[in-house]
């Protein structure tokens, strides 16, 4: 009962990790998006601004990727620290020389995220499938216990009328061949 237990909890209790996920593939195509629109010729401001949305997103993609759960860290495995670090800041032009190199990365990442993603997937897919059997499993289980456990009600019944007629035919000869009581024979 306690494995059936642990597979719907592995099947409803942790939505966590695949909305984590899909929260950071949306953050990461917001990159990609600002990746290629500040490749293209912008004014310095432009650029800036597109820079300090890009440090913003990033800011989230690390705040994703360090996302705890039950005082635990998701996505660093049973290691106690964060899965990933934030570097400095940065300059602008250091930051736009990144913007013209990342839609590849970017690109990669997603591809990574949804890889990850699908094993999600697919490990949702292997408990459900497996609560399934397991289900399957005990009531089949359940109707062979009962086949070899359980009493044939007509055959109960028909037992305990024979047995009833025996004692009934039992008291009557009884009643027949014990001589009379001493109420009986004043009355």
């Amino acid at each position: 009962m306690s494995n059936v237990v642990g597979l719907n909890t592995a099947l409803t209790g942790d939505p966590l990790p695949d909305s984590q996920l899909r929260a950071g593939m949306e953050r990461l195509r917001r990159a990609r998006d600002l990746a290629v629109e500040g490749s293209s010729s912008l004014s310095a401001a432009e650029r800036a601004a597109i820079a300090e949305e890009i440090r913003s997103v990033q800011d989230e993609l690390v705040g994703i990727a360090n996302t705890r759960h039950r005082g635990r860290p998701l996505f660093s495995g049973y290691g106690a620290g964060d899965a990933v670090g934030r570097d400095g800041a940065g300059d602008t032009d250091a930051l736009n020389d990144a913007i013209n190199g990342a839609i590849t990365r970017l690109d990669d990442a997603q591809r990574v995220m949804g890889t990850t993603l699908a094993r999600v997937g697919a490990n949702h897919n292997r408990v459900e499938s497996l609560l399934a059997r397991t289900q399957d499993a005990r009531l089949s289980l359940r109707g062979e216990l009962a086949e070899v456990e359980d009493p044939d009600i007509a055959e109960a019944i028909l037992e305990l009328q024979t047995q009833e007629v025996a004692y009934t035919a039992t008291l009557q000869a009884l009643g027949r061949a014990l001589p009379p009581s001493l109420a009986a024979f004043l009355r």
